[in-house]
């Protein structure tokens, strides 16, 4: 019986060891308060009852050792219960890597998307500048053009008006001739015939420069013609400048648009990685926190395994010892002393069976406790 009662303080001893235990498991993920005090009162309680016992049964020499632990409905119970719940932290833990997976697929695609339109507007800029080039090439090259025609039509009106200078100039000689010819006719008859000669011969001329003065006359209003048309080509070509403008406007509001476009994409692009770190850092968070509940479980289950051990190895004890009782107050009524003896035996039975009571209770609460705590581990770590 005394190697009883030392494996009893043994028992007390680590159960109070566990409750310490439990109690900085607890305090470690969240930060729980202090168990009850009325747990640490029935500790300090069975301590002292066994110290009671202890002393009272010191001539107890004989006792039945106490029964393997066996493996009860309710902790196969509860070994599936945890399973369950780490197979759901499994099943939610894939289904957060899917969604993640999902999304970055989803940027990627639209980045994708983003790029591939910025490309098609870069080339259609492009395309459209080299169309502006090639069209002002041309404005500039028909300018040039009309330039040298305008400038050939100039020296053709100049000489023009040269040829009609000369013309005045003759005819108005012609004219003092004349003038000189009637003027010397009263003076010498031997010179009409040669007047009259030069002034056939200054008839054939004017009329040969009558002919001349209206095919410049013809040339100089075909060359007005031509000058109006020049004058016309030369609004056309200020038209086309205008066109031309408003080209190089929309092209300068393009090339804004594109750098415009081209910072989205950074920016997406800059977004994209920004999610990629975090996703990092997140599945790298997830599995500390995964490890850590895993650690805890582990941990738990055997604090949990080892309480239960407890309790059966502590209640199959106190069963042997209250049937010990039992048959020691059995053996004591037909002695000498039996009421006095059967009243000791009566209320150490009392006793003992008070300490199961109470012990009882206690595990109960304690275990209750404990597996309401690790129930909350895995809801606020996830």
């Amino acid at each position: 019986m005394t190697r009883n009662i030392l494996i009893l303080i043994q028992i007390i001893f680590f159960s109070a060891f566990l409750c310490a235990r439990v109690s900085f498991a607890q305090e470690t993920p969240s930060q729980a308060p202090a168990p009850d005090p009325s747990l640490k009162k029935q500790v300090q309680a069975l301590t002292a009852k066994v110290n009671t016992l202890q002393s009272e049964n010191q001539q107890l020499r004989a006792g039945v050792p106490p029964a393997p632990p066996k493996r009860s409905e309710e902790d196969v119970r509860e070994i599936a219960r945890l399973k369950a719940a780490l197979d759901q932290l499994k099943a939610e833990s894939e289904r957060s890597i899917a969604q993640l997976t999902e999304k970055s697929k989803r940027l990627s695609a639209e980045n994708q998307a983003l790029k591939l339109e910025t490309q098609k507007e870069a080339e259609k800029s492009r395309t459209e500048k080299e169309s502006l080039l090639a069209d002002k090439t041309v404005l500039l090259r028909d300018k040039e053009n009309a330039v040298a025609q305008i400038q050939n039509l100039q020296d053709a009106l100049m000489k023009s008006q040269k040829n009609f200078s000369e013309w005045q100039s003759a005819k108005n000689a012609l004219a003092d001739q004349a003038e000189a010819s009637k003027k010397e006719s009263a003076a010498s008859a031997q010179k009409v015939q040669f007047i009259q000669a030069d002034l056939d011969d200054a008839a054939r001329k004017t009329r040969l420069l009558r002919a001349q003065l209206d095919a410049d006359r013809k040339t100089f209003a075909e060359t007005s013609g031509q000058i109006r048309e020049m004058q016309n080509l030369i609004a056309k070509l200020q038209s086309e400048n205008a066109k031309v403008t408003l080209l190089k406007e929309e092209n300068a509001k393009l090339a804004l648009q594109r750098e415009a476009t081209e910072k989205k994409s950074a920016e997406t692009a800059s977004n994209l990685a920004a999610l990629k770190t975090a996703n990092q850092e997140f599945d790298k968070a997830r599995e500390r926190d995964l490890g850590r509940i895993r650690d805890l479980k582990a941990d738990s289950e055997a604090d949990l395994s080892d309480m239960r051990n407890l309790r059966t190895s502590f209640q199959s004890y106190l069963d042997s010892l209250i049937a010990s009782l039992n048959e020691r107050r059995d053996k004591s009524r037909s002695a000498s002393k039996a009421e006095t003896l059967q009243a000791a035996l009566d209320a150490d039975l009392a006793d003992v069976q008070n300490l199961k009571s109470n012990f009882d209770l206690y595990f109960e609460s304690l275990v209750s406790h404990f597996e309401e705590r690790r129930a909350k581990m895995p809801a606020k770590e996830t």
